[in-house]
């Protein structure tokens, strides 16, 4: 079945979840695009759901990558190119998006081990001290 209705729920959510007040009340965060969804695949980031307009795919990538996320018990649902459009982020949309549960990883997750350098910042205001740091 393809969600066509503009007034769909789920597609009523995917709006809602545009806003960053959504996502953080709903626990979930949206992955859009190909390489998006294959490095949070790669980082063992299955999402709830995925969907998918077939009539927007720009690769050849994508039925595989869809293969993989549907053996991890994802829900796919596939939307009218009229309904992704409405819900994508990009001007120019790949026909994939995703949902999933926002992860908050304690420090302690970072073992000495995995040798990396972190750095956290809180209340950036603009991007350029970001990038100083």
């Amino acid at each position: 079945m393809i969600i066509t209705s503009l007034q769909n729920p789920k597609i009523k959510n995917l709006v809602k979840l545009r806003t960053r007040k959504q996502r953080d009340k709903q626990q979930l965060y949206i992955i859009e695009g190909y390489r998006a969804l294959l490095r949070a695949m790669d980082h063992g980031h299955s999402p709830d759901e995925l969907y998918i307009c077939p009539e927007l795919f720009i690769g050849s990538n994508e039925t595989a990558l869809i293969e993989r996320i549907e053996e991890s018990g994802t829900d796919i649902l596939e939307l009218s190119p009229e309904a992704f459009k409405k819900v994508a982020y990009r001007e120019r949309p790949e026909g994939l998006m995703a949902v999933a549960k926002q992860f908050h990883p304690e420090l302690d997750d970072f073992t000495d081990a995995q040798k990396q350098l972190i750095i956290t910042g809180e209340a950036i205001e603009k991007p350029g001290n970001l990038g100083t740091m």
